[in-house]
């Protein structure tokens, strides 16, 4: 799958961003970094960190006006129906995917510019929401539809809070799935996370490697220190104890322990 963005624009804003990293260090002058600047030129609309939340605030609440008109509508078209209204919410949501790409990536090149993120956010949810809905709001199905969605959203814009997120969905879907089986699955949870995460951790560190998946490689990077975190966390005795007396309604009495504590 490729980025929404442009590559090469991409790659400028990169290399002018590390620039002013330079400029700021007085690793380079003023009047090189804008020689800099007129060779690497981006079209990118990509503002400063205040500038973003104070867009990724507004777009919210512009979406939630446009929400509430929808919904209005949706409902007294389809009040009798919570399968239509969910088809109806997983069309809004693949819509406002195509908004983003040709509103404000193609046309106006925003580039994780805070409504961006607000579109991106508000598009998964109503998607994810949408076949939810369609299937009873069955708990296997919501965490198969965020694992692909997010890992959509994650890799096509390469947004971080997705990224997170849908790896959380990876976790999710193989703690809920060996759990609802019960008995010995339930006990072997933490080395199927072991078993799981290990590969999936030094395929990440291999896919880092390739030069055309630089763009991605904070993504890679998160989804790499998430693996780590898992495998440690499914390791430690102390987690896995605790873990297995809460979620598990596990009674240990004096001397007893855990299964396969050793």
């Amino acid at each position: 799958m490729k980025s929404a963005y442009n590559e090469t624009g991409l790659y400028n804003l990169a290399v002018l961003k590390e620039c002013k990293r330079w400029l700021k260090q007085h690793f380079i002058e003023e009047d090189q970094y804008q020689k800099i600047k007129e060779v690497y030129t981006s079209s990118f609309y990509h503002p400063n960190f205040i500038i973003r939340i104070l867009l990724f605030v507004a777009a919210l609440i512009a979406l939630s006006g446009v929400t509430g008109l929808f919904s209005l509508f949706i409902i007294a078209l389809f009040e009798s129906s919570e399968v239509l209204i969910s088809l109806a919410c997983l069309f809004y949501g693949i819509v406002s995917f195509i908004f983003l790409e040709k509103v404000f990536i193609e046309n106006n090149h925003h580039y994780k510019s805070g409504v961006n993120e607000a579109l991106i956010y508000h598009a998964c949810g109503f998607t994810i929401g949408g076949v939810m809905g369609v299937f009873d709001f069955n708990e296997h199905v919501g965490l198969f539809a965020s694992f692909i969605v997010l890992t959509f959203a994650a890799i096509r814009y390469l947004d971080f809070v997705c990224t997170i997120a849908a790896t959380l969905s990876f976790a999710g879907i193989i703690f809920y799935e060996f759990y609802n089986i019960g008995g010995i699955f339930q006990q072997i949870i933490p080395f199927v996370f072991i078993l799981c995460f290990t590969p999936l951790y030094f395929y990440i560190k291999q896919l880092k490697k390739k030069n055309e998946l630089k763009f991605w490689s904070t993504n890679l990077l998160i989804v790499e220190a998430m693996s780590l975190l898992f495998i440690y966390a499914a390791g430690n005795y102390l987690v896995v104890r605790e873990l297995s007396i809460e979620l598990m309604d596990l009674y240990l009495e004096e001397g007893s322990d855990i299964p396969f504590a050793f």
